[in-house]
């Protein structure tokens, strides 16, 4: 098999995401063009073939092609802006994890030591096992007392 003929079969069919909303617009209104209006792949052969060289220069030659300046995404009283909230979800979920982590590794360390200074017996089984991340009772009843009164606060508000 011709090594040339088998690198034009592989880029005869590629897949693109848009998710870009002001193009999707674009596409859809030149879409509405007799000469588009039945091929999408049409549309994007086109807007490749007058956009590609500008890409190229900018890139690789002396062109200056100016970009839209990206803008933050636009934030809703309504809650409507899903991804923008499950991001933020996401985000805080990964922190809590974190969190999590270093709040038991620094109890194992805490009570690690205390019984070390008390010249109870410490186990490094037990200490990997991450059997003694208990919190210690003076700041479980610490994070008790803040989490009510966090609830407190947003049921006032």
């Amino acid at each position: 098999m011709d090594r040339n003929k088998t690198k034009t079969e592989n880029r005869q069919r590629r897949y693109i995401r848009i998710t870009d909303e002001d193009m999707w617009a674009k596409i859809d209104k030149i879409m509405t063009l007799d000469k588009y209006s039945k091929s999408f792949n049409k549309v994007i052969v086109d807007a490749l073939y007058y956009g590609l060289d500008a890409l190229s220069d900018r890139l690789f030659g002396t062109a200056e092609v100016e970009r839209p300046a990206e803008t933050p995404p636009e934030r809703r009283a309504d809650g409507v802006q899903e991804e923008y909230f499950l991001e933020i979800v996401q985000l805080l979920k990964e922190l809590i994890i974190g969190v999590t982590i270093n709040k038991s590794m620094l109890c194992s360390l805490y009570n690690e030591r205390e019984r070390a200074l008390n010249k109870e017996g410490v186990s490094g089984k037990k200490f990997s096992e991450g059997r003694y991340a208990e919190t210690p009772d003076y700041l479980s009843d610490y994070e008790i007392r803040s989490l009510r009164a966090l609830r407190k606060r947003g049921e006032n508000a």
